[in-house]
């Protein structure tokens, strides 16, 4: 069964997912035409790929706001709009396909040749490489090198965590984030109340820059994440604290030496921040906003990687 695929340039994009988010309502296709001065077609092309990203959703032909990303866009500098598109295209099937090909081999006519075969898209191969390529010069994730071959660039890691900071400008939409980076596969595994609600109160203290309580927080998380898995796999009693429970699950053969060395970073970035002055160096550690930021994304990484492993899925 072909997969549809809708042809559309970042610009248009960019206007029509604008155009929804100022709208702040329920926006017809000839809305966005006009609001954009596109027309119907190119705003209907521009609008059914929002919804494949998930930033909008398409309710009986109208579409709507659906991701807290979408209204950073109205109006940001154009370094935040490539950090917020890129941050999106990293889950859209067809992109990531295509980078794949394009990484192995180079050329573009090839790598949409090869995205349409493997995912059945509904396009012509033309239409597949214009559409990508336009998306990935644009987010500066492809690099052109000359007769119709690219490159991948890359987007600085602190540039796709600020974007996520960003966003969460509540907690709603804090543990939006939060759930999407522990992914759909890994989330119905995790206990709201004490992991995701902890994990997304620390993202919301990241943005206020209280950076200290950003990591209490999400180390909580990760402590009670813990303990529930140690009392799925019945060890007892259970020691209080991070790493010794990584011990204690390492011991038992419950989690693999890599995931628990992950887990180490946060068991003692947790201490440096939470346990007061330090008796090795007669001091307390400061906690700056990029180890704020970046605990509780290598949180939510920890998690996915620890329930992954209990699935028979090896990835950090």
């Amino acid at each position: 069964m072909s997969i549809p695929f809708s042809q559309t340039t970042a610009e248009h994009l960019v206007y029509s997912i604008n155009a929804v988010y100022c709208n702040n309502n329920r926006s017809t296709v000839e809305f966005v035409s006009e609001f954009s001065s596109i027309s119907t077609a190119q705003a209907k092309a521009a609008l059914d790929l929002a919804v494949n990203l998930e930033v909008l959703k398409n309710e009986n032909g109208e579409y709507c706001p659906h991701h807290p990303l979408g209204k950073l866009l109205i109006p940001s500098e154009d370094d935040l709009k490539i950090s917020i598109l890129s941050f999106l295209l990293e889950s859209y099937k067809p992109f990531e396909s295509f980078c794949q090909r394009i990484k192995q081999h180079g050329d573009s006519s090839d790598a949409a040749r090869e995205t349409k075969a493997l995912l059945e898209l509904d396009a012509e191969i033309s239409e597949i490489r214009d559409t990508l390529l336009d998306l990935g010069t644009y987010c500066q994730i492809l690099k052109p090198e000359g007769a119709g071959k690219f490159k991948l660039g890359e987007l600085s890691f602190k540039s796709k965590l600020n974007v996520l900071a960003k966003a969460a400008v509540n907690f709603a939409e804090s543990k939006k984030i939060i759930k999407e980076k522990i992914t759909e596969m890994c989330i119905s595994h995790v206990n709201e109340t004490e992991v995701v609600d902890p994990l997304s109160q620390a993202l919301l203290r990241v943005d206020s820059g209280n950076y200290r309580d950003a990591i209490v927080h999400a180390g909580n998380a990760i402590d009670s994440f813990l303990t529930e898995l140690s009392n799925i796999e019945g060890i007892s009693p259970i020691k209080h604290g991070i790493n010794s429970m990584l011990v204690d699950l390492k011991s038992k053969n419950k989690i693999p030496t890599k995931i628990q060395n992950m887990g180490f970073y946060l068991g003692h970035i947790r201490n440096g921040a939470d346990h007061g002055v330090d008796s090795e160096i007669n001091a307390s550690w400061d906690v700056s906003a990029d180890t704020s930021l970046e605990y509780i994304f290598v949180s939510c990484s920890f998690i996915r990687a620890v329930i992954s492993f209990r699935n028979q899925v090896f990835k950090l």
